[in-house]
């Protein structure tokens, strides 16, 4: 069922904001496999990303068991959900593995206008937000020269589809607010 509403959220709902190879998908998962995700959040076994900065801690999801192994397995690793993705930009799926995060950034939290790493050829990431002041703090699609050509709502169960391009450049302003501002992050390795 899940597969299902995704899949039909992919093709009825992705809409293109700009010119760049970036897909927008409200309402990306299912309201039951949303409420298993925040009823099932970790509470251990987070590790710092200080390459970043301190300020954001993840939750690789690759090695869990329980809820969120299953969730690898049968929602992230999907062929279904992966040829859907794919087809967004009309690729046929070429990937490697499927790395998969739980981020939760805390206030101060922030990184600067960058390229992600060339390995990385499909990125989606699903915002998770626990209140509306949150919208204004999703990522800002950015020219090269710096200028913000779109700006991604930070919208509960919002997801951004990208493809890792050279043009593909985004940042995180500094995060103002105390509430933890939580997302899954998928991304198909080359």
């Amino acid at each position: 069922m899940e597969l299902e509403f995704t899949s039909q959220k992919i093709f009825k709902s992705a809409y293109k904001p700009t010119d760049l190879p970036l897909f927008i998908v409200p309402n990306f998962l299912s309201p039951q496999l949303l409420l298993q995700i925040k009823q099932n959040w970790p509470t251990s076994d987070w590790r710092n990303n200080g390459y970043l900065n301190n300020q954001r801690r993840q939750y690789r999801i690759n090695d869990a068991d329980g809820f969120w192994g299953r969730f690898q397995l049968n929602f992230i690793e999907s062929k279904t959900i992966s040829y859907i993705i794919y087809n967004l930009f009309k690729l046929i799926p070429s990937y490697t593995e499927i790395l998969t995060d739980l981020w939760e950034d805390q206030e101060g939290y922030a990184v600067g206008q960058h390229l992600d790493n060339p390995r990385i050829e499909i990125l989606c990431q699903v915002y998770l937000a626990e209140s509306q002041e949150q919208v204004k703090h999703g990522a800002k699609i950015c020219t090269k020269e710096g200028e913000v050509i779109y700006d991604v709502p930070m919208e509960s169960n919002l997801c951004w589809i990208a493809l890792n391009t050279q043009d593909m450049y985004h940042k995180v302003d500094p995060y103002p607010l105390k509430i933890p501002r939580r997302s899954l992050m998928f991304r198909y390795m080359r």
